[in-house]
């Protein structure tokens, strides 16, 4: 496990008896043990590399040689912020061409968090477009009956159609069949003819170009149903923070706009992307009239507030794009500055506004993306603040904050107040800051804001964990970046199966109380370093009311849970209580003298049921 200090989260695993954390250890064990090998065929097409702008005839007038100019200059800085990438970039060349012919492993660790990363840091599936691209599982399987049909569909996801229904996305590949053949047989056909081809105006070049190959391959075999594959076909979360958060606060509303209910007038997968960018639009529109009265506070006046609306009207519905990154980094605490910088990038991009405009531009978005995501998610909103001052009053107390996963791993939060130490040379002066140092104080700021995400990417590893381990048991081979999930062509319905399983079964729990109980037994009653006059000690605040969302309603469909046959069901109400000074409180386990193999699994069922509930 990576953590910023290694000893001081190590007195807390140990804390934890080891058989508790063997689902952790089976889930890493498993996502290590997948071999990899080079996609032969997407390392024989290399990437080409900027192209200067043609110089000015000699007699141009001086507005075209300014342009030049002007090209120049954003050519130099291209090139010069691109040089931490081509050397990347040679990098992963490097190990691929090394391992061409080789079957390999991908080992795993986790951070503090329980999220897992690979530990070899170029040539990984956790990385970028071009590294996706180049990998592939080493073990291949027939396509099966349903394994053609994911292919067309997994095509569609990878080059942007990922919003219509999977019967439109299988109808988007067969209509462009003729460009996948094009792209299988001449895939560097711009670079001879100067024109832009189908794979490469996709969102993901690299891995479009790699489906395309497979794609080919299987529909020009015999028979497509025995064509052995070994492309890895991903499902991923629709905003995954913001699916826990509706999960965690039982939200209707937002549950529908993250696809954890089935919405029956539209087959589609729902967009919370698109559904943000359609509330910004009314709030536009109103303030493009003058209509103020539904936003109290905007960072720019008014009067330039209603220019800036009017200038998004004439430029048609707010696009998806420019917003979309905000959105999805909101729930993992992106603040209102690095939101801007975000908005900002894509306005540039798509050259939206005029340059003079985009700071303010990206200012008055930036606060329109949060005042939506307060109206569509309002109860995640309610459950990130409480997160966020239940950390506060801990760390006020002299505490990191900590908790336990539902997979049974302690999380302490590693940060602290910085230690700064100064180096003078002749040449230059030198500042090192180390913030995770538990010999210091917590930092109560960053501990009260890092919360909330941290809490979230918790809960996201562990349904990464359970869905790793419900796969292995049934034979399922399975990689992940995080939300997404990865399998092959055949067996993406019993992965999606597990995967829909695994999530139920953690929000069944009432985690929220959960977390409350932990946070009065362990935090509750201990002095504040500095007292206030209203409140000396920590007082834990009651968690968010529920809403109406049941996270079970399709329990019938997607999960069956029994309690195993030598277990009372009114054993499982248990909280494991973890102090951070490396004891372990009575957690009520049965006798461990117990001895026997019947006896194990009995002890283990006793334990799954009591994190899961």
């Amino acid at each position: 496990m990576r953590t910023f200090d290694a000893n001081f989260h190590h007195y807390a695993l140990l804390a934890e008896t080891s058989h508790l954390l063997d689902d952790m250890f089976d889930a890493l064990s498993f996502l290590s043990s997948t071999p990899w090998r080079v996609n032969e065929k997407g390392l024989a097409v290399a990437p080409h590399e900027l192209e200067l702008p043609p110089p000015p005839d000699l007699d141009c007038t001086l507005e075209e040689r300014n342009e030049f100019n002007r090209k120049l200059v954003e050519h130099r800085k291209l090139s010069a912020e691109a040089y931490s990438q081509r050397t990347t970039l040679h990098l992963k060349l490097m190990v691929a061409k090394a391992l061409l012919t080789r079957e390999f492993y991908l080992p795993h660790n986790l951070d503090f968090r329980g999220r897992a990363y690979t530990i070899a840091p170029y040539l990984t599936h956790i990385g970028d477009d071009l590294s996706r691209g180049l990998l592939e599982f080493a073990e291949k399987k027939p396509l099966g009956k349903k394994g053609l049909r994911w292919l067309k569909i997994h095509l569609a996801n990878v080059y942007g159609k990922d919003k219509c229904s999977l019967d439109d996305r299988v109808k988007f590949t067969e209509d462009n069949l003729h460009f996948v053949e094009e792209t299988v047989n001449d895939p560097l056909r711009f670079l001879k003819e100067g024109c832009s081809m189908w794979w490469l105006e996709g969102d993901n070049p690299w891995q479009i170009l790699a489906v395309c190959n497979e794609l080919y391959q299987a529909l020009q075999s015999p028979n497509p149903e025995e064509f052995e594959s070994g492309l890895p076909i991903h499902q991923d979360g629709t905003c995954n923070g913001l699916q826990h958060y509706a999960a965690l606060g039982r939200d209707l509303e937002g549950a529908r706009h993250v696809n954890l209910m089935r919405v029956p007038e539209d087959d589609r997968p729902q967009d919370v992307y698109s559904a943000v960018a359609r509330t910004i639009d009314v709030h536009i529109n109103r303030h493009a009239n003058g209509d103020f009265s539904h936003t109290a506070h905007l960072p720019v006046p008014s009067d330039i507030a209603q220019e800036l609306a009017q200038l998004l009207v004439v430029k048609g519905p707010m696009r998806r794009k420019v917003v979309k990154q905000t959105v999805m980094t909101n729930v993992y605490g992106v603040t209102f500055v690095g939101g801007r910088e975000q908005i900002a990038r894509q306005l540039k991009s798509a050259k939206l506004v005029p340059q003079d405009k985009v700071y303010a531009t990206a200012s008055y978005l930036t606060s329109l993306v949060f005042l939506s995501l307060g109206e569509i998610f309002e109860k995640a909103q309610f459950i990130q603040k409480w997160l966020s001052k239940q950390a506060k009053k801990i760390a006020s107390s002299g505490e990191p904050v900590a908790w336990i996963t539902p997979i049974g791993m302690p999380v302490v939060q590693p940060y602290h107040n910085p230690i700064k130490t100064t180096f003078s040379t002749a040449l230059q002066t030198i500042w090192l800051v180390e913030t995770g140092n538990p010999l210091k104080l917590p930092a109560v700021g960053k501990q009260s804001t890092a919360f909330p995400p941290n809490f979230v990417h918790s809960l996201d590893s562990t349904h990464m964990m359970l869905t790793a381990n419900a796969c292995r048991k049934a034979g399922v081979t399975f990689a992940s970046v995080h939300d997404s999930y990865w399998t092959h062509a055949c067996t993406v319905d019993q992965m999606s199966r597990h995967t829909r399983e695994q999530f139920v079964q953690i929000h069944s729990q009432p985690l929220l109380k959960n977390l409350y109980d932990f946070f009065k037994l362990q935090y509750e009653g201990r002095p504040y370093l500095k007292p206030k006059p209203e409140e000396r000690t920590v007082v834990i605040d009651k968690y968010p009311e529920h809403g109406e969302f049941d996270i079970n309603e399709d329990k019938k469909i997607w999960f069956s849970l029994q309690y195993p046959e030598c277990l009372e069901p009114e054993n499982v109400s248990t909280v494991l209580v973890l102090n951070i000074s490396g004891t372990k409180a009575n957690s009520q386990l049965p006798d461990r003298s117990w001895s026997g193999k019947k006896a194990h699994q009995c002890r283990r069922q006793y334990i799954d049921a009591q994190e899961f509930g």
